[in-house]
């Protein structure tokens, strides 16, 4: 696990700068940073058929945080990168093997999606944004188990996110809330700021 989780920082690094060379060649430059939390996750379906956890989205639904940048903006598109984190609940999720030996599993997803945004309607004043975003996300999932009965795993997942509706409230400094389905949820909502 450790050899996985060394070589995505990696990645993420060499993005990075990356990034920052189209930066300074192309003049390109971040526009928006938002951060927020949704509900009712394709991740929570993942878990629910890997993991044999019930009520989905229910009492075992759990938030999925994203951290989202737009850095590319053409008239009313903007091109950008989301990272996310999700942790389901799986405390009841006891593993048994043959021998009878149990022990519990942890399991953490974490989410890069590059996605575009369309900007419908922005208010004159700027106060007001209605948007949709479409993005393809690759999801890591990170699997620890206290026995013997299963090894440790983190492989990676497709997925992708398709919001029909977002709304932002505010200038400089804002609110949203979102309406989709995909790795970010089904409702999310948060706070964003333009840079």
């Amino acid at each position: 696990m450790k050899k996985y989780t060394l070589n995505l920082i990696v990645l993420l690094l060499s993005f990075g700068s990356i990034l920052q060379a189209q930066t300074e060649e192309n003049k390109l430059k971040l526009y928006r940073l938002d951060v927020s939390a949704g509900l009712y996750t394709t991740k929570d379906i993942h878990a629910s058929i890997n993991f044999n956890t019930s009520d989905t989205w229910g009492k075992n639904s759990t938030a999925t945080y994203f951290l989202s940048t737009s850095f590319y903006k053409k008239k009313k598109t903007e091109v950008g990168l989301a990272f996310g984190y999700q942790k389901p609940n799986l405390e009841d999720r006891i593993i048994r093997g043959d021998n009878g030996a149990t022990g519990t599993i942890d399991v953490q997803y974490f989410t890069i999606m590059p996605q575009v945004r369309f900007n419908w309607v922005t208010s004159d004043d700027n106060l007001f944004e209605m948007y949709s975003i479409f993005g393809f996300a690759l999801t890591f999932v990170d699997e620890t188990y206290t026995n013997n009965v299963e090894t440790d795993g983190f492989y990676p997942v497709p997925g992708a996110q398709v919001t029909g509706l977002g709304l932002r409230f505010g200038d400089k400094f804002g609110g949203f809330v979102e309406l989709g389905f995909g790795t970010k949820g089904m409702m999310s909502g948060g706070l964003s700021y333009r840079l």
